[in-house]
């Protein structure tokens, strides 16, 4: 039963830990922002999100809203015709990932994408 006493007393904390709890506060807060059409750090990063495919796929560039915008959103794997309700179960943090995955897996994309 000792054992079992350990396990229930929490360990103390060290820098490296709270560092960690730190990231993850910050992710679990990305995750319950809602993203909204018109926020101006949203649509600076759907415009990344949409450049960086563009450029992917060896589209012309264009604008990343408005009927313009639909056949880029679409080749870029979105259903929708503006991707904005496609982040709504993940939130920034979706978006934040598909960041990531575009500026530091592109070859994957590119795979993913044809």
């Amino acid at each position: 039963m000792e054992y079992l006493k350990r396990l229930r007393k929490p360990a103390p904390s060290t820098a490296q830990d709270d560092a960690y709890r730190a990231r993850v506060d910050v992710l679990r807060e990305l995750l319950r922002t809602p993203v909204q059409a018109g926020d101006e750090e949203y649509e600076s990063l759907l415009k990344k999100v949409f450049d960086d495919t563009t450029a992917l796929l060896k589209r012309e560039p264009g604008p990343h809203r408005g009927l313009e915008s639909e056949a880029g959103w679409e080749a870029a794997g979105f259903q929708a015709k503006a991707p904005d309700r496609e982040f709504r179960g993940g939130g920034a943090l979706g978006l934040h990932c598909l960041l990531y995955a575009l500026e530091h897996h592109a070859d994957r994309c590119v795979e993913l994408l044809d």
